[in-house]
């Protein structure tokens, strides 16, 4: 055999090796990637408040993403026959539980829903069912994670009669009971935590046509009725302190149409206080928020001339109302440690319906548009100097998610969970 020949063989043989001892070599298992398959749910990037991990709900998956985007593994798969709900996953304030909830059909009668509640805990990775039963279920975190209320309602054809419920879950014991509602109820609507966990304010209205603003105590459970007129009031934000019961004005068919208006209620003296004189109404009028020092209040209202709405500020000791921006339609609104400055999504038919994340104070009463785009934008956190935001890349309900992180220093924008990724 000639020296060529014999080197050619060599080589051939280092290289046989090499590909072996690369077969047998361990290496760390990757999870597969989410399915491209699902034909129900939409795909939404929800952030933990911890800022530290993301669900990405994935038609019948759940998956788990770091903050930085890399996919930990699929948590929860929906049995046969169910899908995950359009409703967004509701984290605890810890960031080591979650709701979410799971939609069928009986019968392939798409206009019977029937709803199971999940929780999911991420340090038992486990979840375990609530409740379940026919049409929708709104769910609140307490501030202390350990408990959760469910509000839910059915039509009962026996008696012909809307009937409303609100549950009390106790995480700790796995228990669910039943707290208010039934016969001589409704509609039993917003429910709101006390910031130490041991009651909850709600609105509801009896079946005697009598609208109630209302205290829950859980430690005795007694209810203290705050108000009882024609005229419904949905509470909004309870101050830290506890004293002061924020409320908006409406009606129980749709608290987003007719007029409205802003108060608060001494809760020692049980006095109304009312913010706004004129009549805030139009499409967005669910919104209020209040600034982290409580001093200063957003909410939205029609413009006095043509069609559209305009953001507001009030200062709430003087009562004091000046006007931020235009737009048609706002909402996801992150506070920023100066209690002066905010961020939040608006739509603008002046610019051909674009959407845009902008940047308000009530300091200098500037604003300033960070992303623009054509696609819906929902922030959704601040950490380290950046805003996360996820972006509806279609118009459809089942639409598909991209999320981002825009960097308040130099405005660039980095990807976290690519469009391609979350298909």
């Amino acid at each position: 055999m000639k020296l060529w020949e014999l080197r050619v063989c060599l080589l051939i043989m280092i290289f046989l090796m090499s590909g072996c001892m690369d077969m047998y070599h361990p290496q760390e298992p990757e999870p597969d990637l989410p399915s491209k398959t699902a034909e129900h749910g939409p795909i939404s990037p929800t952030i933990s408040p911890t800022m530290d991990n993301i669900i990405m709900n994935q038609g019948a998956e759940l998956w788990l993403y770091s903050i930085n985007g890399e996919a930990i593994r699929n948590i929860w798969t929906c049995p046969e026959g169910c899908y995950l709900s359009q409703s967004s996953v509701k984290w605890a304030n810890s960031g080591l539980k979650f709701i979410f909830a799971t939609d069928s059909y009986p019968d392939d009668d798409y206009n019977n829903i029937r709803q199971a509640v999940w929780l999911y805990d991420l340090q038992q990775q486990s979840a375990y069912e609530l409740l379940e039963c026919d049409g929708r279920v709104e769910v609140d975190w307490s501030a202390d994670t350990e408990k959760v209320l469910l509000e839910y309602g059915f039509f009962d054809s026996k008696v012909k009669k809307w009937k409303d419920y609100l549950l009390l879950h106790d995480c700790q014991s796995g228990q669910t009971l039943p707290l208010i509602g039934g016969d001589d109820t409704r509609n039993i609507v917003s429910p709101l935590w006390t910031a130490d966990s041991t009651g909850f304010a709600y609105s509801a209205l009896l079946d005697n046509s009598t609208s109630i603003l209302a205290m829950y105590d859980l430690k005795d459970e007694s209810v203290q009725v705050i108000t009882e007129q024609g005229e419904p009031c949905f509470p909004r934000y309870l101050s830290i302190d506890g004293k002061r019961l924020y409320y908006q004005t409406g009606n129980y068919g749709g608290v987003d149409m007719g007029q409205h208006q802003l108060g608060y209620f001494d809760l020692d003296t049980l006095q109304d206080h009312r913010l706004t004189q004129s009549d805030i109404h139009g499409p967005n009028n669910r919104f209020m928020s209040i600034s982290p020092d409580e001093k200063i209040l957003l909410f939205c209202q029609d413009k006095e001339q043509g069609l559209g709405s305009e953001l507001c500020w009030m200062d709430i000791a003087s009562k004091t109302v000046q006007k931020i921006s235009d737009g048609d339609y706002f909402r996801s609104f992150i506070w920023m440690k100066s209690s002066s400055d905010f961020i939040y999504s608006v739509r603008n038919s002046k610019e051909g319906d674009c959407f845009c994340i902008r940047k308000s104070s009530t300091a200098d009463k500037g604003s300033i548009d960070l992303v623009k785009d054509y696609c819906w934008l929902y922030p959704q956190g601040l950490k380290n100097g950046e805003v996360y935001f996820s972006q509806k890349l279609t118009n459809n309900s089942y639409g598909q998610y991209s999320l981002k992180a825009l960097n308040l220093f130099d405005g660039q924008v980095r990807d976290i969970i690519e469009e391609d990724e979350s298909i």
